[in-house]
Formats: C-alpha cells, structure tokens, sequence
C-alpha cells in the first residue's frame, strides 16, 4: 500500500483550491447578473452568506471547532488542511487512489463554501458602501436614522437589546459602519458582550452575529470562554461590559 507524503496532500489540496475559485468566480458573475434586477441588493448577498456551511466538508468540521487562531490566510488553510488530512488518514486503510479522491472531493467543497463567501464579502462591501452615500445633508433637526437596529436578528430586536447596543456605541466599544458594526475591543470581549443576547430557544445565533461584526466564529470564541475555569467563564477586561448591562437594566 502506497503512503502519502505531506507535498502529497498540500499538491491535492492547492489543485482543488484552483478548481474552486474557477467555479466561484462563474457564480459570482451569475450573481451580478442577478444583482442588476434586484432591489435590495444587500439584503440578499446576507441571506446567501447566511446559508454558506462549512461543516459541509470533514476539514469545514475542523475548522469550525477547533481554536480560531488558525489562521485566515489561505497559505494558512491550505498548510493546515494539508496535515490535517496527512495525519487523519494516514492509518486509514484504504488504496492510494481512493484516499486521493476523498481529500480532493472534500477540499473541494470546503474551498467553494470558503472562497463564495470571500467574495460575497467583498459585492456586500460595494453594494453597502453605495448605499450609504447620503443624497441630502442632515439638519440637526433631522438626525440620521440608526438603521443598525434592523441588524439584529428576528426575535431578539428587544428593547432591552436596542437600549444595551446603544449605551455600547456611546462607550465607544461599537462603531457604526453604514449596514455592519464594528467592535473596538477584543473577539472575547464581543461574544462575552453577545451571549447576553441569545434567542428564546437559548441558542447563540452565530451565524447572524459572525456578519453583523464582520467577524469569524463568536460562537466558538462563547463556549471557549465557558471552558475557562481560570477566568470563571469571563474573558479579561469583562468589568466593562459587565458595568454597561447592569446601567441598562
């Protein structure tokens, strides 16, 4: 039987790499097409990059769960990915071959879900920035409306929620940026700040959260935080957030 070495599986892994940015880039010009009849154009960009899955794949699976400082690079991916499968199924007995199409299959649709979501990412950037353009200056009589509430998920557009988001703003903790926020302090800090705010199942809507933030695994970085007998579940500097929710109560 046949071994594969580690160059082995990184040529695999970049070959499929290529294969899926060529399939990307004809549905992302599919999607411009699409874009051009379309009123709410952000709208939809969201609701695709809602649906993207990593899990889809055995090294989506991994990447999801595994610590977030993997790395965002695609060397970064692409090297991990490589010895993940080297050292998963190296003692798996199967032929050379068979072992060859299931890293290639796999690769495949985990690097379609990862490279469709860069550049949705990117069209949502575009299409926001578009549409923040104010066509009439704001009087001080008229201020701008704080369209950032829309943002949060069905269900959880509380008041209690609303009033939270706001007094972070005014700490200067969240910025504002047009369609998306952005946090100014660390991952912890956010998903600390976050888990207040759960839907009434008790779920952590990750997903949701991730594309608000323009963030990567906040779910992730939650349940590690829970894991943290040192910190009794609290990441540092937590006295901060901990002081803004007990003024909005």
């Amino acid at each position: 039987m046949k071994t594969m070495e580690h160059i082995d599986v990184l040529n695999l892994v970049n070959a499929e790499l290529y294969r899926a940015k060529s399939t990307v880039s004809f549905q992302i010009k599919k999607m411009q097409r699409l874009l051009e009849y379309l009123p709410d154009k952000s709208s939809y960009i969201k609701d695709c990059l809602l649906k993207i899955d990593y899990e889809k794949s055995a090294f989506g699976h991994y990447y999801i769960n595994c610590n977030y400082d993997i790395g965002e690079t695609r060397i970064d991916i692409r090297e991990r990915m490589a010895r993940y499968y080297e050292n998963n199924l190296i003692f798996v007995r199967m032929d050379y071959e068979e072992k060859n199409v299931n890293i290639k299959t796999d690769s495949y649709i985990f690097f379609v879900e990862f490279e469709l979501e860069q550049e949705l990412k990117k069209q949502l950037e575009i299409i926001c920035d578009d549409a923040v353009q104010p066509h009439t200056i704001p009087t001080e009589n008229a201020p701008e409306p704080q369209r950032w509430e829309n943002l949060l998920p069905d269900g959880l557009r509380t008041d209690e929620a609303v009033s939270a988001f706001n007094k972070a703003i005014e700490a200067d903790l969240i910025e504002i940026c047009g369609d998306r926020l952005k946090w100014k302090k660390s991952k912890a800090l956010l998903a600390y700040f976050l888990g207040n705010f759960l839907k009434q199942d008790g779920t952590f809507p990750d997903k949701h959260y991730c594309l608000m933030f323009g963030e990567s695994r906040l779910g992730k970085a939650l349940s590690q935080l829970a894991d943290n007998k040192n910190g009794n579940g609290k990441p540092r500097g937590y006295e901060e957030i901990d002081n803004l929710l007990a003024s909005n109560s």
